[in-house]
């Protein structure tokens, strides 16, 4: 699910608020991968209620029933992304505009445009030293920062549609200015939804709030350097649909990752290995507020990129730039040492590739208030931990939760071809504590799809999902 800005936005719930939430969507993140069956007598729910461990959450296997839905899916994305971060001084700013093309696999194409925006704090510290006569160094840090997110989805029936848009959005926009000039600026903004409502084209906005805290090492030995940092976050929004309907979504995610690389003079060539995991439970509701769905999503990506980088590289020994001695050789001219290599660089090209594999879980809601208590009661997780207001408290509502998507559940897995290339620069670098810094890069990573399956509710067995196919 694409999911999209901002004409109309909800700031969503407090992160203290949904902390119980945030942690069942874990646990079942790891249902997910671990639930999917190697052979056909396996089966995603008996694998839920395993790692619950409550005796009384037997498995009862969906009766026979008719195959699941057909729904399309993303065959194709493209995702462009524009990065621009500052520090000064402990303080960090990180900025990233989005542009994303899908296409469905009932053709259709969804294009989505948002920005990201965190601030937060990053600090950075460390060491330079002489080993073995050459220049070495150790640094690490520690952050964390709050973002907004915003997004506006568009979901076009083709590419003439689209076309029509776009052509209709900029004639509208053209008759404005020159008839209100610069006061008809700030009406620009609600012409694509104008035109949109206008064509029957349907959109959906989104607005979240975020909060990450990463930490991060580095090292250089000689021109050899290398690192690793890890990352966790976790995000609460609402997306709202042209037709009134809506979704809120709750998610979390890891990433850690490792680099190294070798730099002579002003060249360094060098290369990375990511992998992230992320779980989200996204909740539809119909015009009136009444729950109709829910999809619970895990991600799993492993991506590899090399490239090479252009700068100037600080030394973080002394340099020998004194007196001679009695050999003649230049003695240490007693200037500072340097914590860790850095100063303005330019990377012409970086590309990498890698995998990523989707995994959703749909349990439909509509007319089952026993499902849908449990839903209300994980959006309000304070009454459960507070007031006791559901029967077993938290772990009621775990044993209820894990039992729903054992019973209700539909399985669907899609896997990725991922690809991905950056260019930009960055001025940053640390001298003792890292105090200041600046990066502008441009990111593109592109996902093409491998295969896609559903899962049998009856059997465990994978099947070939015919309504994801490009």
């Amino acid at each position: 699910m694409i999911v999209g800005s901002g004409r109309r936005r909800d700031a969503g719930a407090s992160f203290f608020e949904y902390a119980a939430l945030l942690g069942i969507v874990v646990g079942i993140g790891a249902v997910a991968f671990a639930g999917l069956p190697t052979a056909a007598t396996d089966s995603v729910a008996a694998s839920i209620c395993k790692i619950f461990s409550i005796s009384d959450c037997p498995w009862k296997p969906h009766p026979k029933e008719p195959p699941p839905e057909a729904l399309p899916c993303n065959t194709e994305e493209m995702t462009t992304e524009h990065n621009n971060n500052v520090q000064i001084l402990f303080y960090s700013r990180k900025e990233k505009k989005r542009s994303i093309v899908a296409l469905r696999s009932n053709g259709e194409i969804w294009e989505t445009t948002g920005t990201d925006t965190k601030n937060g704090f990053d600090v950075e510290a460390g060491i330079g030293f002489t080993l073995k006569g050459k220049g070495a160094s150790i640094a690490g840090g520690v952050g964390m920062d709050w973002g907004a997110h915003a997004a506006t989805t568009w979901k076009f029936k083709d590419a003439a549609q689209r076309d029509a848009f776009n052509q209709a959005v900029k004639e509208e926009g053209d008759r404005l200015i020159k008839t209100k000039g610069f006061s008809g600026v700030g009406e620009l903004k609600e012409i694509p939804y104008k035109v949109a409502d206008r064509m029957g084209i349907k959109y959906a906005t989104y607005y979240g709030k975020s909060t990450t805290g990463f930490g991060k090492v580095d090292g250089s030995f000689s021109i050899v350097s290398g690192g690793g940092g890890i990352e966790n976050g976790d995000e609460v929004g609402t997306t709202r649909n042209s037709d009134g309907t809506f979704i809120k979504t709750y998610k979390t995610n890891e990433t850690y990752g490792i680099n190294g690389s070798l730099g002579v003079i002003v060249a360094e060539a060098g290369a990375q290995k990511d992998w992230a995991n992320g779980s989200a439970i996204s909740v539809f509701y119909d015009k009136n507020g009444n729950p109709t769905k829910a999809i619970i999503t895990t991600d799993t990506k492993s991506t590899w990129d090399a490239g090479v980088s252009l700068g100037k590289t600080w030394s973080p020994d002394r340099k020998k730039n004194g007196p001679p001695d009695q050999n003649g050789d230049p003695t240490d001219d007693g200037g500072p040492q340097g914590s860790k290599g850095g100063g303005p660089k330019w990377t012409p090209w970086k590309d990498g590739g890698g995998g990523q594999s989707t995994t959703q879980i749909h349990i439909p809601l509509t007319n089952d208030p026993g499902a849908q208590r449990v839903i209300d009661a994980m959006l309000n997780p304070s009454k459960v931990l507070y007031d006791k207001s559901y029967p077993g408290g938290m772990q009621g509502l775990t044993n209820d939760f894990g039992d729903l998507v054992t019973n209700k559940g539909t399985t669907y897995n899609m896997n990725y071809d991922r690809s991905y290339s950056k260019d930009g620069f960055d001025i940053s670098g640390s001298y003792v504590v890292k105090l200041g810094g600046y990066e502008n890069s441009t990111e593109q990573t592109q996902l093409k799809l491998k295969d896609a399956y559903i899962v049998d509710p009856v059997t465990g067995e994978r099947k070939p999902w015919t309504g994801c196919r490009p």
